[in-house]
């Protein structure tokens, strides 16, 4: 055997030490990415009240009501009309 063989032989067992290296840590990687939070969720799983579902909607009637007036009073400011937008503002009604 040669020196230029041998050093070919080396330079082809490296890189496919490299390709299976870098597919086993992609392979522990990707386990890793689902078992994990998967073995945690019970720390972030409770029970929802029915006061914590009334206490979400009463936000999100809030929120909506808040989208409602800004949208129409955005409109006012748009077309010009300044004093209806502020007097919508300081009404706040749905």
């Amino acid at each position: 055997m040669t020196l230029v063989s041998g050093a070919a032989v080396l330079l082809q067992a490296i890189s496919r030490i490299g390709v299976l290296g870098t597919w086993f840590i992609a392979i522990l990687s990707g386990y890793a990415a689902v078992e994990f939070p998967y073995s945690y969720l019970s720390l972030f799983v409770r029970p929802v009240a029915a006061s914590d579902i009334a206490a979400m909607e009463d936000q999100y009637k809030q929120v909506s009501c808040l989208q409602k007036l800004w949208r129409s009073c955005s409109s006012l400011l748009l077309a010009g009309t300044l004093g209806p937008a502020l007097h919508m503002l300081s009404a706040q009604h749905c």
